[in-house]
């Protein structure tokens, strides 16, 4: 009985897992039904100008892709950078992820796990694709303004074409913002760590237990 109270002890100090927080993230309900498509540039990156809720560790980056073309696979990469006019220094090395399949003239989602990249306040990210298999034409889709986390400047994205990055109208008034979420993993609460010793002390209670 006491080992199993102190089982019951730590569960409830653990508690459930803490939620990440949102350090910028596009508005999930209110999908602009369109795309900026890398081929109709052509462009070699798209991104957005971004201004997060405060400077800090992202640890995973969400996109969406739409897909104008055949059903089929591609590779994508992340790059951040400083803010400037409209880009500056690179922060980091890409991210990248190699093989993602989308259906024709469908959607797919992408997580770029990002382990503890230190951000500022004000970023810049640039999406760009690769090793396309015939006829797959992705594109960028495109929301509304952020309403839940952080601010751009609206309607507008950042493209890359023949070396040079610009800042543009997206064309699409109200709902013109490249989809974009940036997540921080909190640390483990002291509950979680209060909880495993708990339950170290409860398992050595239960062997003297066992052996008296």
């Amino acid at each position: 009985m006491r080992c199993a109270s102190f089982l019951l002890l730590a569960a409830v100090f653990a508690g459930p897992a803490a939620a990440n927080i949102a350090l910028y993230s596009s508005n999930p309900a209110n999908d602009a039904s369109n795309d900026l498509v890398f081929s109709s540039g052509p462009y070699t990156g798209l991104g957005d100008s971004i201004i997060l809720t405060a400077a800090g560790v992202a640890n995973y980056a969400n996109v969406q892709f739409y897909n104008d073309g055949a059903a089929g696979t591609f590779d994508t990469s992340l790059t951040f950078l400083n803010a400037g006019s409209p880009v500056g220094t690179q922060i980091g090395s890409p991210y990248t992820l190699t093989g993602l399949s989308i259906g024709a003239n469908s959607e797919v989602n992408a997580t770029f796990q990002l382990g503890t990249l230190s951000l500022p306040t004000d970023v810049v990210f640039i999406l760009e694709v690769s090793n396309l298999s015939l006829n797959v034409d992705p594109g960028v889709e495109l929301y509304s303004d952020p309403t839940l986390a952080g601010t751009n400047t609206a309607d507008t994205a950042i493209f890359f074409q023949s070396g040079v990055y610009s800042q543009q109208s997206t064309g699409v008034p109200g709902s013109g913002n490249p989809f974009f979420d940036l997540e921080e993993a909190p640390e483990p609460s002291m509950w979680l760590v209060l909880s495993a010793g708990m339950l170290a002390l409860a398992a050595a209670g239960y062997r003297k237990h066992r052996r008296a």
